[in-house]
């Protein structure tokens, strides 16, 4: 019996790329950039890309959705650096662009889009200032800097996703 669950398992690990070929077993692989799909990029255990297409912030979350991950959160200053040189390479310049930060469920009660823990706090100075009552989506880049905000989530601006892979 339990040589007819062999070929299933050989199966599965020769589809999904974790045959090793020496122990004739399985064997987790820590994930790399090999991992991101084409055009993606790596950092640090995930994979990002700009999106130049300009949506407003529910609706560029909706597509990062339908590409497997969610608006960009970012948890350290080497990571919110990363995301900013992405987005310089790919636009060629500071480009304002949507992050995945909300405050939308509560004013005040900062979150990310993707559930991780909102442990931001490099805020431009004054900011978020929720400016007119109505401020609930943040974005990053605003006028070319290194400067994070909080913005309506009407406008229409490029964005950046990620994934964990």
């Amino acid at each position: 019996e339990m040589a007819s669950g062999l070929p299933l398992a050989l199966l599965l690990c020769l589809s999904s790329g974790l045959w090793t070929g020496t122990d004739a077993g399985c064997r987790i692989r820590a994930a790399d950039a090999d991992d991101c799909p084409p055009g993606w990029s790596w950092f640090e255990g995930r994979c990002f890309v700009y999106v130049k297409d300009t949506l407003d912030w529910a609706a560029a979350e909706r597509y990062c959705l339908s590409v497997g991950g969610n608006l960009v959160s970012f948890h350290s200053t080497a990571e919110y650096n990363f995301i900013r040189d992405l987005i310089f390479k790919k636009s060629g310049a500071h480009t304002l662009c949507w992050a995945g930060g909300n405050d939308a469920a509560k004013d005040g009660v900062w979150m990310w889009s993707d559930g991780s823990k909102f442990d931001f706090t490099a805020w431009h100075a004054g900011e978020p200032n929720n400016n007119g009552g109505s401020e609930s989506c943040m974005d990053i880049n605003l006028r070319g800097q290194d400067f994070v905000n909080d913005e309506l989530c009407t406008p229409n601006l490029p964005f950046v996703c990620a994934k964990y892979v």
